[in-house]
């Protein structure tokens, strides 16, 4: 039990500290060194300080030709299942439903959040500092670079407006063509909503397609 309890604890603090999606080769040499040799030299030396303390022989006891190799492929078999979980298209960064992520790592302050996708409206990176703001206006911090949340979420459901900033396309009310800005169905401090000139095709083009799609849906519900 204090195996498991010991291996959870310390995966924990690694997908706060190194998050695969970040570095996962650093992740898994990581994942390795604490994960796995770190929890079994800590199981070794618990090991032999009870038979020092009890003065019974530690190498006749046959500890490390059989309980040993048995904690080894334990922390083996936890740790596979950890990477299967926190790699898999079901979980939270990269694959889901369609390919993309439906879970995104979030803090406040020294706490953090796996927030749903679908409730994201607006995320945005100013120099070496991410922000992403919930639909119910909290506004959290993230560690992701803008080309980490391209790759992580549906263009289908967001749109980069500008170097900075992308918005839930669900979130958008419409657009000031004079202005080149967007309207939000819900403002937003903090946030500029300027739609640069390179993005704005391929903005129009995304929000008339998410438009047309909400439309086709509302007709098939309809129908049924």
């Amino acid at each position: 039990m204090f195996i498991f309890w010991l291996t959870n604890k310390v995966n924990s603090t690694l997908n706060k500290n190194y998050k695969w999606f970040n570095g996962k080769e650093k992740r898994l040499l990581m994942q390795l060194a604490f994960g796995l040799l770190g929890i079994a030299l800590i199981d070794y030396m618990l090991v032999r300080t009870y038979f020092w303390v009890f003065n019974i022989n530690f190498k006749t006891s046959g500890f490390m030709d059989i309980e040993f190799p048995m904690t080894i492929g334990l922390l083996l078999t936890l740790n596979t299942l950890y990477l299967v979980e926190e790699m898999s298209p079901a979980y939270f960064e990269e694959k889901a439903k369609q390919g993309y992520a439906q879970i995104i790592d979030a803090h406040l302050m020294s706490k953090y959040f796996a927030l749903n996708i679908e409730e994201v409206v607006c995320l945005k990176r100013e120099g070496n500092i991410g922000f992403l703001w919930h639909e119910n206006k909290t506004c959290y911090n993230i560690n992701y670079k803008m080309d980490q949340l391209n790759k992580m979420l549906n263009p289908a459901a967001f749109v980069q407006i500008n170097r900075s900033e992308i918005f839930a396309l669900k979130s958008i009310a419409g657009f000031d063509k004079a202005n080149a800005t967007i309207l939000l169905k819900q403002p937003l401090a903090q946030v500029e909503g300027k739609i640069s000139k390179g993005r704005y095709k391929a903005f129009i083009k995304a929000f008339t397609k998410y438009n047309e799609s909400q439309e086709n849906i509302k007709s098939t519900t309809n129908l049924n």
